[in-house]
């Protein structure tokens, strides 16, 4: 399924790098998602939740929807979390069983198994990519 309907029927605004790419990053901050999708070519979509603050009761179901339905490789979860309350976030990562999801909060342990590094997030999201 495209995922730019499932982001448009959840009313989130999904940007699309018009790459090939197999992933998608979920990211607050806009600063810290441009960093990262430079850094990873994987990853063709992503979405800035600090835009989306009056709807994030809708993030587990969406991603659960994008998990069944995209087949993305990876789904990657990044940001400081120093304004937004991240608890929908965890509520939708304990549902993600399908694509590998890679997670990293600067520190604060927001997310299981979070990455101990930005650079951490990016080399692993970096690797085991086809060419």
């Amino acid at each position: 399924m495209n995922p730019i309907y499932l982001s448009t029927y959840f009313g989130f605004n999904l940007h699309d790098y018009k790459r090939i790419g197999d992933s998608i990053l979920i990211a607050s901050g806009s600063g810290l998602m441009m960093a990262i999708m430079d850094a990873v070519p994987r990853f063709k979509y992503c979405i800035d939740i600090d835009n989306h603050r009056n709807i994030n009761k809708r993030i587990p179901n969406y991603l659960t929807a994008i998990d069944l339905n995209c087949k993305f490789s990876i789904i990657a979860i990044a940001g400081w979390f120093s304004i937004d309350n991240p608890n929908m976030l965890q509520q939708g990562i304990s549902k993600i069983n399908n694509a590998q999801c890679i997670t990293y909060s600067g520190g604060y342990k927001v997310f299981p198994n979070e990455c101990i590094s930005l650079n951490d997030l990016i080399n692993k999201c970096n690797a085991n990519v086809s060419a």
